[in-house]
């Protein structure tokens, strides 16, 4: 089995270091035949180039500059467009992992035969405050539901695209929560430390997003069950 481990990063280098250097070992912990490319986007170059001074030449990596302003969703799916592996993991650049997530996560992927969405588990995360699905795993064979792959419900820029995705695959049956794939997640809700510059930059649309997801839930609608969008809000 082979995935796609996709990061967009900004402005978080010490962070993303550690996140690099926890995937790496649980990669070590694959089976025999497994493999995962770690694929970091940047927002900016200064971001690229202070991450390239500290990488280890030994990590196989590849960095592209993800310059057009940040939108969540238009960014999962554009990598979606063209995956050629049997799944995508998406996750923040402020997450660490288990040495063991990757190889738990890929049993339950294989045992679904990739029709599936994995939800890693947020060890330091209450349950009433994570998204089961905040940080996962999506099958090829759950992506191909979708018109052109577009998995993640283009309406929002950074919030509920995980949330829609949790409840549509939760809907089919097609959601699980893997508790054996641990991760941790930097989040200022978690640490109860002051969210930093990344997260405040994140959250400029949050309102927005939570204005779009009410309607949406108005008018009953749920990506992957229905293609229709709110669109733009005044």
């Amino acid at each position: 089995m082979n995935i796609d481990i996709v990061i967009p990063s900004y402005n978080r280098t010490e962070k993303l270091k550690l996140c690099l250097e926890s995937i790496q070992k649980a990669r070590k912990n694959l089976e025999k035949g497994d493999s995962a490319i770690i694929h970091v986007y940047f927002s900016r170059i200064e971001d690229l180039n202070n991450m390239a001074k500290i990488i280890s030449p030994s990590w196989t990596l590849q960095y592209k500059l993800y310059e057009p302003d940040f939108k969540a969703s238009q960014f999962w799916n554009d990598f979606l467009a063209n995956i050629g592996s049997q799944g995508l993991c998406y996750l923040t650049d402020d997450i660490e992992m288990d040495k063991d997530c990757l190889m738990n996560a890929f049993k339950v992927m294989k045992e679904k035969k990739y029709d599936c969405v994995i939800g890693l588990h947020t060890t330091n995360g209450s349950e009433d405050k994570v998204c089961k699905a905040s940080h996962g795993i999506v099958g090829i064979n759950f992506i191909l539901r979708f018109a052109n792959r577009e998995v993640f419900c283009p309406d929002y820029y950074c919030l509920y695209v995980d949330e829609e995705l949790y409840r549509y695959s939760s809907e089919l049956g097609k959601f699980v929560a893997c508790y054996e794939a641990t991760i941790t997640h930097a989040h200022p809700d978690f640490t109860k430390k002051p969210p930093d510059a990344t997260h405040v930059h994140n959250r400029r649309y949050k309102q927005r997003d939570v204005a779009v997801y009410n309607q949406r839930q108005v008018k009953g609608l749920l990506w992957g069950k229905s293609c229709e969008l709110i669109g733009e809000i005044e």
